[in-house]
């Protein structure tokens, strides 16, 4: 019996898998995301299907993504990052599914024209997506979502802050940070250091 549970296991294991490939495929991510572990794929899967209806059903989304990108710059860099802007709904289902899961969330508001999805990247490897950042009502730089949607460390908010004072938004770091210690569900992945950096950091820019 114990023999066939484990293959048992194993079929259900691989038949997830086949149904991310198969949606990778439809939504022409394959090779373009990393592979998640299976402890992840049951949400990727749920993600990937929600993208996927998006996709048939708001076919308008990519015309109205370009405009806005035309009208309005946002880019900006340094010498370490750079703030892009994404052309299409493909290039935020390629941000979102390389472990900036939570960015689905903001598809919605994206569209209705509440929010600004920004992809701030390393200089030297800008096709790799680093960390998300979202803008509301066009002024309030308010959610920044790393990998496994951690914070990201300290230099990009330092980053962030000379950004916001050249495109004359409003950013409050302390307030970002705060958010992460409202719920112990948000320190799961951190190190006891990283969040001690991060309250500091808070604490400097109350």
């Amino acid at each position: 019996m114990e023999h066939l549970d484990v293959n048992s296991n194993n079929i259900k294991r691989i038949n997830k898998y086949l149904k991310y490939r198969a949606l990778c495929s439809q939504l022409e991510l394959y090779n373009l995301i990393p592979t998640p572990p299976l402890r992840e794929l049951d949400r990727v899967i749920e993600l990937m299907s929600i993208a996927l209806r998006i996709s048939d059903n708001c076919k308008w989304i990519d015309d109205y993504i370009r405009t806005r990108t035309e009208r309005d710059y946002l880019g900006y860099w340094s010498k370490k990052y750079v703030i892009l802007t994404p052309t299409s709904l493909h290039d935020i289902y390629i941000e979102a599914f390389s472990k900036h899961y939570d960015l689905m969330n903001f598809i919605d508001s994206y569209a209705n024209g509440t929010d600004r999805i920004l992809f701030l990247r390393r200089i030297d490897s800008m096709q790799e997506p680093f960390v998300s950042v979202i803008l509301s009502n066009s002024i309030d730089l308010d959610c920044i979502i790393g990998p496994h949607n951690q914070l990201p460390d300290i230099s990009v908010f330092e980053f962030l802050k000379q950004y916001s004072k050249a495109m004359c938004l409003r950013f409050d770091p302390s307030e970002i940070i705060d958010g992460l210690f409202e719920s112990d569900y948000y320190l799961n992945g951190y190190t006891d250091w990283q969040l001690e950096s991060l309250r500091a950091y808070a604490d400097i820019n109350r």
